[in-house]
């Protein structure tokens, strides 16, 4: 999760699948943020299998990539957040990433190569829905969104016992009061830019 890839045309350093959206129109290109490499890895695992069934011989053998393939899928979905729950809570920054990991991966099923979707819809055992893999785009998003929420929510929480549950607001005209309010209203607003800085640059 602590290694990100930016998703731009400008790293010459990295592979050509990089870039593997630079030929498709520009409404149909994932927008420029940052994710984690194993999720990028992931994804082009995931290809690498469903165009081994696209290439399959048999009926069995393409069935079984492809369900090898949803399940990678599902494994992600149903142990990923879970996995990093402690890092997604308290890192704004991983959060972000998390959030756009869910988001590239539906983004890079949803533009799947035609001549792999073509090659294993005229597998007879294999439904449009498994090719597609349309039944995963919700999953993936609320995801994404659910982990951010969490996210949120702790931060709140954080901002909350760093006012704590005296009125910080009574008596200001009392000087003593009046510095303690201003250095707590001062800490909070520190939090939600440092989490600002870090969602603008992630996101």
């Amino acid at each position: 999760m602590n290694e990100r890839l930016k998703i731009t045309s400008e790293q010459p350093h990295h592979s050509k699948d990089v870039h593997w959206d630079k030929d498709h129109t520009k409404i149909y290109q994932f927008h420029k943020c940052k994710i984690s490499m194993s999720t990028f890895d992931l994804v082009n695992l995931v290809i690498e299998i469903l165009k081994s069934a696209s290439d399959s011989t048999t009926d069995p053998e393409a069935c079984r990539l492809v369900n090898t393939a949803r399940n990678v899928l599902d494994m992600f979905v149903n142990t990923a957040s879970d996995y990093h729950m402690k890092a997604l809570t308290s890192v704004p920054q991983i959060a972000a990433v998390f959030f756009n990991n869910c988001h590239y991966i539906c983004h890079r099923l949803m533009t799947l190569p035609v001549d792999i979707m073509q090659s294993m819809l005229k597998i007879s055992k294999i439904s449009q829905e498994n090719c597609s893999f349309t039944d995963m785009f919700t999953e993936l998003r609320t995801l994404g969104a659910k982990t951010l929420e969490t996210h949120i929510i702790h931060s709140r929480r954080s901002i909350s016992s760093t006012i704590g549950e005296v009125d910080i607001f009574v008596n200001l005209r009392d000087d003593k009061q009046h510095k303690h309010c201003i250095k707590i209203l001062q800490s909070c607003i520190l939090q939600i830019q440092q989490i600002s800085n870090v969602w603008v640059e992630v996101l």
